[in-house]
């Protein structure tokens, strides 16, 4: 399974530190040779050259592309991905602070500020493996696109005609 790490926080406007932490994080995952893995949408750009923005309706779809929403904060906002998630019936971790947990209550994973990265990664693939849901719609993705019936079904259909010959 390829894990790919979709980082949809826009630079607001809001902070001025944004840009500098979104520096840090390009380095760090520079070091960590993830550049294939983690894709920032903030460095993204349209067909124009000019900076990519995610309407409403792409964020939707990105929701429903998912398999899961991590939400690693240290401040606790209000939580709009969390409300999204919820919509989109998205399995959702996020860390343990009072916001995630009045919206999500027992139906997210929550994990420590503290936690080691490894435990918490460990802990969301034993808990999406759990999940039929999850297990289901993995299976459909991976078994029943049209590329993988075009490859399997039809492509050899020709040739297990031929073994067969003519009745």
């Amino acid at each position: 399974m390829s894990v790919r790490l979709l980082v949809t926080g826009p630079l607001g406007p809001h902070n001025p530190h944004n840009r500098q932490y979104l520096e840090e994080l390009r380095v760090l995952r520079r070091a960590l040779d993830l550049e294939e893995e983690v894709v920032f949408c903030a460095q993204l750009r349209a067909p124009s050259g000019r900076p990519l923005r995610l309407t409403d309706a792409a964020m939707a779809d990105l929701y429903l592309l998912a398999d899961a929403l991590l939400l690693p904060s240290r401040d606790d906002g209000f939580g709009l991905p969390l409300l999204a998630a919820g919509i989109a019936r998205l399995p959702a971790f996020t860390t343990d602070l009072p916001s995630p947990r009045e919206i999500g209550d027992d139906a997210i994973e929550t994990f420590p500020i503290g936690d080691a990265r490894e435990a918490v990664a460990s802990r969301l693939i034993r808990t999406l493996t759990q999940d039929r849901g999850y297990r289901l719609r993995r299976r459909v993705l991976s078994a029943y696109t049209w590329e993988v019936i075009m490859r399997d079904r039809i492509v050899p259909l020709p040739d297990r005609l031929v073994a067969v010959g003519p009745r």
